[in-house]
């Protein structure tokens, strides 16, 4: 029933924060092998994001690529339930969760993985997808709203369908071909910079600024005996 213009303004990340860490760790320090390809996951551990299925996708991965990690980063009330599922699975010694870690750190974690990964089909706006773009991680989701509204196969990561089994296919490619997964990072820069949280503010200014100009009445002038008022 709206009878007017809508724009959609999605809401900014801050994308110099992630280019450049302002504070930053090392693989050696999480355990994580220097020379190992790392795949991140940032999220709540519980349900709603579909760990089991990303979990259950990377254990076939291992044996193909036994060089992979898999940085599980966030906290929530299925992690230890997480946490043993990986051991049942044989890939305890291959995934790492960090549990909650603070806001400001999150930019040097990213900064230690090689591409970000999700199965989760319940996003909107995928912050956390956004903000792996914007320090030059692929990203590997599945088909659902929120993560194909921005990635874009062959550009700046892989969407696949709802299957465990092709999330391991393209988990294992990312993993085992460097070359390409330099170009997609390229590509997740690139997307980035559209969602940079200066390129949205000014843009809500611009609206601001329209809808000003346009509701400003016409000045009037009145004239009253000989008087301008």
């Amino acid at each position: 029933g709206v009878d007017g213009p809508i724009e959609v303004v999605p809401n900014g990340i801050d994308v110099a924060r992630f280019r450049e860490p302002a504070w930053r760790t090392d693989r050696a320090s999480l355990g994580l092998p220097q020379a190992a390809s790392v795949a991140v996951f940032v999220g709540r551990m519980s349900g709603e994001k579909n760990v089991r299925t990303l979990l259950r996708a990377f254990a076939p991965v291992t044996r193909e690529a036994p060089d992979a990690r898999l940085l599980m980063i966030g906290g929530g009330p299925e992690l230890d339930d997480f946490r043993q599922a990986t051991q049942e699975m044989g890939i305890g010694s291959q995934v790492l969760f960090t549990g909650a870690v603070p806001y400001e750190h999150m930019p040097g974690y990213l900064a230690l993985a090689d591409f970000f990964v999700t199965a989760s089909v319940s996003e909107v706006h995928p912050m956390t997808v956004l903000e792996a773009m914007a320090a030059g991680l692929p990203v590997l989701g599945i088909d659902s709203p929120g993560i194909s509204d921005t990635v874009v196969n062959g550009v700046n990561g892989f969407v696949v369908e709802h299957d465990y089994a092709a999330l391991a296919l393209k988990m294992l490619r990312l993993f085992s071909e460097p070359e390409p997964r330099a170009s997609l990072a390229i590509g997740a820069r690139q997307t980035s910079m559209r969602y940079d949280i200066r390129t949205t503010t000014q843009r809500y200014v611009e609206i601001y600024e329209e809808q000003v100009r346009q509701r400003r009445p016409a000045r009037r002038r009145w004239w009253t005996r000989g008087q301008r008022a």
